[in-house]
């Protein structure tokens, strides 16, 4: 879900501003969206990766693999 209970967001639901976002954005991957025109192309490789590490895999395991991530696409990690 790109927006949740008590203002949550996720990851890439925080990059949809307020006044863009609407309901039928739920349950669509990023995506979709995209080829709906509803977000730009920009990162959307990326931002597929991440919502398929969120929605997919055991949170056990996110950090592991979003160093790798990282680490494939030269991008710094710091936690």
């Amino acid at each position: 879900m790109y927006r949740g209970s008590k203002n949550k967001v996720c990851a890439a639901g925080c990059l949809i501003a307020e006044d863009e976002y609407v309901e039928a954005f739920e349950y669509q991957r990023w995506q979709e969206l995209h080829d709906a025109g509803w977000v730009p192309e920009d990162h959307m490789e990326l931002i597929n990766e991440l919502q398929i590490i969120h929605d997919s895999l055991p949170t056990e395991i996110w950090e592991k693999t979003l160093q790798q991530l990282a680490k494939d696409r030269n991008l710094n990690f710091n936690n």
